[in-house]
């Protein structure tokens, strides 16, 4: 399999909390990779430390030959990484689709050289960036929301805008962040129909979740965190049965 991204003895204390704890582990191409665990178990940090929000003490983690380490957010996306987040991060106050087409990368419009001296062409991407966002808000199911402001949605709807965000941003490898908790039955189902697409697309996604009927029936494989570690790995029914794992999580 071919590993996009290795991680090798990750480490991130907080005072004498060890959060990452020579955390290692790997993710190939294409894979769905559920990482569980109980509150405290440093799943959340390790999404932080990969996506640069958070400085490594140790470790390394290399994304298709770069070193992830020492980047900064902004630069890590730009290598093709993105995530969700527990509280959303959306930008609330603004249409719906503007939140979409901000997510695009390589835009010229954010260098103002480009900006001043090649209008036009600015001008043509931008309207070449509405119509893709409207493409991926028709996907998500939101295109009649298009106009609305993001703060105008519900929790739901909110939860499938971070993901459309995701997919304009064209990333290979999304983090995301417990995309199905707080979401009715019937949006669970459109955010699982839209993983699979992402995932038949050739995209890697690593899901924190703790629905279990979601764990055992979408994710390629699971990785088990405690304390910073991790506990156990393999496919979703071996980790379930995992005397440490009923002991301490699924019990």
């Amino acid at each position: 399999m071919n590993q996009w991204l290795t991680v090798e003895n990750l480490s991130k204390r907080f005072g004498g909390i060890h959060a990452l704890d020579s955390f290692s582990c790997h993710f190939g191409q294409g894979e769905v990779v559920g990482l569980i665990g109980p509150n405290g178990a440093g799943k959340t940090t390790f999404f932080n430390v990969l996506g640069g929000m958070l400085p490594a003490d140790g470790g390394s983690i290399r994304f298709c030959s770069k070193q992830l380490v020492g980047q900064s957010p902004h630069r890590i996306a730009h290598f093709g990484v993105a995530r969700t987040f527990q509280n959303l991060r959306l930008i609330r106050q603004v249409p719906v689709i503007e939140n979409v087409m901000l997510a695009f990368r390589h835009q010229s419009g954010e260098h103002l050289v480009p900006l001043a001296i090649r209008w036009k062409k600015v001008r043509a991407q931008e309207s070449e960036n509405h119509e893709k966002a409207l493409a991926i808000l028709k996907k998500v199911g939101l295109l009649e929301k298009a106009d609305d402001l993001a703060d105008a949605l519900s929790y739901g709807q909110q939860k499938l805008l971070t993901l459309a965000c995701c997919i304009a941003s064209d990333a290979d490898l999304l983090l995301l962040d417990e995309p199905l908790a707080g979401v009715s039955p019937v949006m669970i189902d459109i955010v699982l129909e839209k993983l699979r697409e992402l995932k038949n697309a050739g995209k890697t996604l690593v899901v924190i979740e703790h629905n279990l009927e979601v764990i055992m029936n979408e994710f390629d494989r699971v990785i088990f965190m405690d304390s910073g570690r991790k506990v156990c790995e393999g496919l979703p029914d071996e980790v379930r049965n995992d005397p440490r794992v009923i002991e301490a999580y699924l019990k």
